[in-house]
């Protein structure tokens, strides 16, 4: 049963992100769809909505190939809790790297220093959890 809910896991992000990169479907994006068509063009002006959709559809696509494979190394290969810990923590911090290289992609170099700050003190408070855990 695990398996299904882990394929249908699985295939729901593979379409997200098929629907993102190649369909322009922009009203996935979380509150970009509640937008005025002014407030869209504003925004449009600031930021690329096709790069934000490019990279979300990367990351979608990332979720939908991995999970498979860090449940599969969960669930069979990991006898022990501390790894099973350990191999959670580097998929979560492998997914926060990769939401902090879009944010640097997509923001200017003033908003660049704040987001690499942020992902600093993200990466502290993620190995003070873990180490808590442990």
């Amino acid at each position: 049963m695990a398996i299904v809910q882990i394929c249908v896991f699985s295939l729901f992000f593979a379409v997200m992100g098929f629907l993102l990169r190649k369909k322009k479907s922009y009203w996935l994006i979380a509150g970009y769809n509640t937008m005025s068509p002014e407030e869209k063009a504003k925004y449009n002006e600031k930021y690329d909505i096709d790069k934000i959709a490019k990279y979300l559809g990367l990351l979608f696509y990332y979720i939908a190939i991995t999970v498979p494979i860090v449940v599969y190394l969960d669930m069979y290969l990991l006898n022990s809790r501390l790894m099973q810990i350990i191999l959670t923590g580097i998929y979560i911090l492998s997914i926060a790297g990769f939401l902090c290289f879009i944010a640097i992609k997509l923001l200017d170099k003033d908003s660049k220093h704040m987001i690499i700050f942020l992902c600093g003190i993200a990466l502290v408070v993620c190995v003070f959890a873990g180490i808590s855990v442990l």
